[in-house]
């Protein structure tokens, strides 16, 4: 199923972006973990990388560490990694429109997280 959906717009300006910051990008996913290999391939397909790793599970917070930069949109990944020492950058969408009374204000698109990214780094 992963290959019938599209790129998000400005999705290979981020990958160009965090690749050139030399940040490393691992993709987690909450997805089934079968799943892993369709996604690598569905991004390398679409141009997406250059990427080290991509977990596909129920549980990701895990990878989180301070200082780390987090691209999500759960509210609860939002939120941890903003109250451990993360820096959570996120697209607004219904589900996750009251995190900007406790955090940073989301992103329209892709292009303006990645603008706000380059600018605070």
């Amino acid at each position: 199923r992963q290959w019938l959906y599209p790129v998000f717009q400005g999705a290979a300006d981020l990958f160009s972006a965090l690749n050139k910051m030399k940040l490393e990008v691992i993709v987690a996913s909450h997805r089934r973990p079968q799943t892993a290999v369709s996604l690598s391939q569905w991004l390398v397909h679409n141009g997406l990388r250059p990427f080290s790793g991509v977990l596909t599970t129920q549980d990701k917070l895990f990878l989180i560490q301070p200082e780390d930069i987090v691209i999500d949109d759960a509210p609860n990944t939002i939120d941890y990694a903003w109250t451990h020492g993360a820096y959570p950058y996120y697209l607004r969408w219904p589900w996750n429109n009251g995190m900007a009374r406790v955090h940073r204000e989301g992103y329209g698109d892709l292009y303006e997280l990645t603008a706000a990214l380059v600018r605070e780094q």
